[in-house]
């Protein structure tokens, strides 16, 4: 028999939902949710063909891997989606901060917004080259007084395309 911790031939899409569920209760689609919910006919209706092979694979993981409270029925899948998010077991750090360490927060989040969006800008790889491809063509022209692509003879199309563009100009 397969080792019954062995889910290497889910699919890795569905396992990432199913435990976004569980971490986050982030409502997944529709195939995983009828699986959720222990509805096989809308499971198999909701299911791809890869979902769909991978079916034992899955139920398996849900009965090894997922706590029981929140699949098994519609109403657990419910009452799971509306408990209380994860995040939430922080929220007492901020509701009970200092006006001076909240605006402490948000200036240095502010300053990180600023440094990075300074920093992106600069970094931007193909902004760069883009700027220097045309700084390269205005050169170019000012100096032959056309552009690189008609001195050079190309006509942007490829060879396929230029080939196929003088036989019907010969055609006609």
């Amino acid at each position: 028999m397969d080792n019954p911790t062995d889910y290497h031939d889910a699919p890795s899409d569905v396992l990432a939902a199913i435990q976004r569920w569980v971490q986050y209760r982030d409502y997944p689609g529709s195939f995983v949710t009828r699986l959720l919910c222990n509805d096989l006919i809308g499971t198999i209706r909701a299911a791809d063909p890869q979902s769909l092979a991978a079916l034992p694979i899955l139920l398996r993981y849900l009965h090894n891997e997922v706590p029981t409270n929140c699949y098994g029925s519609e109403g657990k899948v419910n009452e799971w989606g509306e408990g209380p998010h994860p995040a939430a077991a922080h929220d007492h750090l901020i509701l009970n901060a200092t006006r001076k360490t909240l605006r402490s927060y948000l200036d240095a989040a502010h300053d990180v917004g600023e440094a990075k969006g300074a920093r992106d800008q600069e970094a931007d790889p193909i902004k760069r080259v883009v700027e220097a491809s045309h700084a390269k063509e205005s050169r170019f022209v000012e100096k032959h007084g056309i552009s690189s692509a008609e001195y050079y003879g190309e006509s942007g199309w490829s060879d396929a395309q230029d080939e196929a563009m003088r036989e019907r100009e010969e055609a006609q």
